[in-house]
This record gives C-alpha cells, structure tokens and sequence, in this order.
C-alpha cells in the first residue's frame, strides 16, 4: 500500500478515498491515512458508520484525515437493514457521534445511493443531514442483476424503468430546491437534474463532463 500510495502521488492524484470493504476494520488505518497525508494528498475514508464510536476514530482524525463519509440511503430502519444488512441506530450513533464531536476538526458528509427501494424517503435523509449539520450526496444505483451476487428480485428493488421517470424527477426537483434554500447537498445542480433520466432510462446528460477519475481515486 505504500508503494501504492507513492505511486498515485507521483502521478498528481490529490485526494485518495479508502473504502471497501469496511475501512475501519483495519488496525493500520491510521498508518495508512497519515502516509496519504505525508505524501501529500488529502486523505479521505468512506464507511458503513458501524465503528464510529470506538477509540479508531480519533486516531484516524489525528492521522490527518480530509474527510469522513458515511454509507447512508436511509432513514427508515427497516429499509436500511433490507438493503444494507446492518442495524440503523447503531449506524445513526456512530455519524451523531462524528456530526457532533467531530466537523469541526474534519469534512463530514454522508453518501445515499438512490434505489427504488429509498426513493420516497430522501428528503427524510436531507432533513437528518441539516440537523447535524453535514452535507449529503446522492448517487444512482448501477444494479446490474448476476453482478456482485444480485439476484433478480434484488435487481427488481434496486432498479428503476421510464415508468418511474415522473416520480424520479418529482423528488429530484425537490432536491434541487432544497439545495437552492441553503440545504447542504453536495451534488450541482446539473448533476441531480440528470440522475432522473439515468436511472429511468439509462440516458447520460448531454455535455456532462466528470473530472474526479483524473483529480481523485478510491482505494
């Protein structure tokens, strides 16, 4: 990994993000995230939010640490277990625990990827993220049905087809709002109003131009 991360810095990457896999199952995080640090890229680390309220956290906020996201799609328990596999109030513990203690030392955001299974309740999600006060990002789910273990039911509650395109960009409208009103969303504008059609369709907007595979990459 250090050969690695000498490499990447060689080449001009900016910022690394380490994900998984769970990150902070890792007794080296911490070496890692300084020698990221040290080599002089901003280190980041996205994480399902489980291990959050453990002694790991500060020496990884010690280590230097740019930024910490964490894997939320949404804020109905029940939905979160289905889709994730893992209990939610531990999960809203550990980012109360980052929110609060934390976003003053280190970037704090939480990561929803859009399902049909989520849809409904992302602006319950937006709502939770400006009570503690850190930024949400939204990303389109790329189910792709015998990949990664998907099976064809799961296939069918990740996925979307153009009969969901209203209710797609009915939410998506209200998002852009919100991000308008002050909400801390961190995707632009352009970026939210072309999820829609992706996801109903599969159709890429027109002239979108995405920069992160050459400032950053995800280890």
């Amino acid at each position: 990994i250090e050969r690695l991360i000498d490499e990447l810095a060689a080449s001009g990457v900016q910022l690394v993000s380490l994900t998984g896999g769970e990150p902070f199952l890792r007794e080296d995080l911490p070496d890692i995230v300084s020698k990221i640090k040290s080599s002089g890229m901003i280190p980041c680390v996205n994480t399902n939010g489980l291990l959050l309220e453990t002694p790991k956290l500060q020496a990884v906020v010690d280590a230097g640490v740019g930024g910490i996201t964490v894997s939320i799609d949404t804020v109905n328990a029940g939905v979160y277990k289905r889709v994730r596999g893992v209990p939610f109030d531990r999960v809203l513990r550990g980012v109360t625990v980052l929110a609060e203690s934390y976003r003053q030392a280190v970037s704090v955001s939480v990561n929803a990827v859009v399902t049909r299974s989520n849809l409904a309740g992302i602006m319950e999600l937006v709502r939770l993220c400006q009570t503690l006060q850190i930024s949400v990002g939204f990303q389109p789910v790329h189910a792709l049905k015998g990949i990664w273990g998907t099976t064809h039911s799961d296939h069918e509650s990740l996925s979307f087809s153009d009969e969901d395109a209203p209710s797609l960009r009915r939410i998506f409208e209200e998002l852009i709002e919100a991000k308008r009103a002050g909400s801390q969303i961190s995707n632009e504008e352009e970026y939210l109003a072309g999820i829609p059609d992706y996801l109903a369709s599969g159709r890429l907007p027109v002239g979108f131009r995405c920069l992160s595979g050459f400032v950053s990459v995800g280890i």
